[in-house]
């Protein structure tokens, strides 16, 4: 069989895949009516419709969420590993930040917006999410290429055996001038339809009914594709082994919303009938012919109303009909079933009178978290696979120059790398989470922090590294730890007089440069042991500073925008003359 004879039965396949998913891609089109907003059209005519905004409301407040989730990716290291062990991990994570940077560059290049964000749009509005992934260095080319791109599920097709993704597939639509830029085809009309093509072994793209590009072995391993669905609902068959529950998974955030929002526009539109109607209602007029009408608009302002004295003659308005009393309860559940389908509104849209008790806030927040934890996950098993597809073909493929990478690393620090294929390590394991940031999080991860490393006399109850890690959620505790080191260190004296003195011989003062180093070093020993002081006097201490020297070195630090270390000169002056009085 030529590669051209398997042109169709790759389509027949993928259409197969998406007829047996036609009640899930129906769902997803009436998901994105809520999206966009799709006017409600009623049953009756002549009824003022109104399209309520909720559903987007909700949906842009999820996926905010999702953009402002902090994302920790890290590979993980065992008690026995080494320092050199944690150096190279901590490289393979600059090579992925380096990585989701270079995508994020070539997606905006393509004027699309960045991966994560497409993501989320996708795990919100969709219930399902792919990825096609691929990392190579052009021929002739230096710069390593981080290619991954996100699939619209709707628009692809795949199949799943036991050892993970036989083939997949994506269809779309490529015009005339983009077909000629990609693949030198010329085709007749506007458009045509495009199918990317992967199975395990091979990649193919078909341009309508014919190869664009055709198949060619993509050393790779496996299908460089990842599919997946929000939610923990697993692949079920009804009783009668036919009728999959494949339309029920993966659901959107309107999984349980959705058929609330028609009749919410139907009880709305009805109630601003009624409000119309009672604006400039309909009036009855009697009258003994009932053949007479009145010449003016009655309703308007100064409006003037002859009546006849020679026949029997009224007017008076026509009553307007009423809800019936049960409509206001009606309203209310359809509420408060929305309250219990999206977010609480006090929390997410704000409008909270009064002041909530912590524990209101907790089990808001509860409820509001329950709303993005099935997209959280997804999230971060998008970013695992991601991560490690990155490793795994840049170790495999062939890759034998060394990629320069740069970006910022989860704590945002910028960096520039050089990585060797034999730098990484395909068998890492990393570790990605997304924790969504709900407000009082932060204090109340600070505070769980404090309590679990306070010293209660028999020891904390966890190490300021696993606080770090698991109650406060850093990107890297380690990093962390070693700031805090750092800054414990620039605190100690010694290293303070260091610091001002350098500062000072920055700006040209030499002189006082020395002055101030003369405030930590050591005398010379002396008779019987005892170092000297500078006047002679017995004694390790220095002699107090002159108060016309203390003013210039805060002067000229200050002048120099050196406030700190001016304030920390004075704090270091103050102990020494503390610990003085005390001698």
């Amino acid at each position: 069989m030529t590669t051209e004879d398997r042109i169709p039965g790759i389509l027949a396949k993928i259409l197969v895949h998406q007829n047996s998913n036609d009640e899930l891609f129906e769902r997803m089109e009436s998901d994105f009516d809520l999206l966009a907003l799709t006017p409600f059209e009623p049953e009756e005519q002549d009824l003022n419709a109104y399209t309520s905004p909720a559903p987007l409301n909700y949906f842009n407040k999820i996926v905010d969420g999702l953009s402002r989730a902090q994302l920790t990716i890290q590979i993980k290291q065992g008690s026995e590993a080494t320092e050199e062990d944690r150096r190279a991990a901590s490289l393979g994570e600059q090579f992925i930040f380096g990585g989701l940077h270079a995508i994020d560059r070539r997606l905006g290049n393509m004027g699309e917006p960045p991966l994560r964000d497409q993501m989320n749009f996708h795990v919100a509005a969709r219930g399902w999410y792919a990825v096609r992934g691929l990392v190579y260095t052009p021929e002739g080319k230096d710069q390593l290429v981080f290619d991954f791109m996100p699939w619209d599920v709707m628009h692809m097709a795949w199949e799943v055996g036991p050892n993970g993704l036989i083939w997949a597939a994506y269809q779309y639509e490529m015009t005339a001038s983009q077909a000629k830029d990609a693949y030198d085809e010329e085709i007749n009309g506007e458009t045509v339809t495009v199918t990317d093509y992967w199975d395990t072994e091979q990649n193919g793209v078909i341009i309508k009914d014919h190869w664009g590009k055709g198949l060619t072995d993509h050393n790779i391993g496996h299908v460089p594709v990842l599919v997946g669905k929000v939610g923990s609902m697993p692949s079920i068959i009804r009783r009668d082994n036919v009728e999959t529950t494949t339309h029920l998974q993966g659901e959107s955030v309107w999984g349980a919303s959705r058929g609330i929002y028609e009749h919410k526009n139907r009880y709305t539109s009805w109630i601003m009938d009624l409000a119309k109607n009672a604006v400039a209602g309909s009036i009855i007029h009697e009258s003994t012919s009932g053949t007479k009408k009145l010449a003016n608009n009655p309703y308007l302002t100064y409006t003037e109303i002859q009546l006849s004295t020679s026949e029997e003659e009224r007017i008076y308005p026509l009553e307007l009909p009423k809800m019936p009393a049960e409509f206001n309860a009606v309203i209310n559940l359809v509420d408060s079933d929305e309250q219990q389908a999206t977010l609480p509104a006090p929390l997410a849209y704000g409008g909270i009178e009064g002041e909530l008790s912590g524990r209101a806030i907790e089990y808001l927040s509860e409820a509001t978290r329950s709303q993005y934890s099935p997209r959280t996950e997804a999230m971060a098993r998008i970013y695992t696979w991601i991560s490690e597809e990155m490793i795994a073909q840049f170790k495999k493929k062939g890759q034998r120059k060394p990629a320069k990478v740069s970006g910022y690393t989860g704590e945002g620090e910028f960096f520039q790398v050089t990585v060797k294929p034999g730098d990484v390590d395909a068998g890492w394991f990393v570790a990605v989470s997304v924790e969504p940031r709900l407000p009082r999080d932060r204090e109340q991860e600070l505070r769980s922090a404090q309590i679990a490393t306070a010293d209660t006399g028999s020891g904390p109850i966890m190490s300021m590294a696993t606080a770090r890690e698991e109650l406060v959620h850093l990107r890297d505790p380690d990093a962390e730890a070693d700031k805090i080191l750092v800054e414990t260190g620039e605190r100690l004296e010694p290293i303070q007089i260091a610091n001002i003195a350098a500062a000072l011989d920055d700006r040209g003062k030499p002189e006082l440069a020395e002055q101030v180093r003369a405030l930590s070093a050591p005398s010379p020993a002396g008779a019987g042991g005892s170092p000297p002081s500078p006047s002679g006097a017995e004694g390790g201490s220095p002699p107090p500073l002159p108060p016309e020297l203390i003013e210039a070195v805060v002067q000229g630090l200050v002048e120099s925008g050196q406030q700190e270390l001016a304030q920390a000169f004075v704090g270091v002056i103050q102990q020494s003359m503390g610990e003085q009085g005390a001698m």
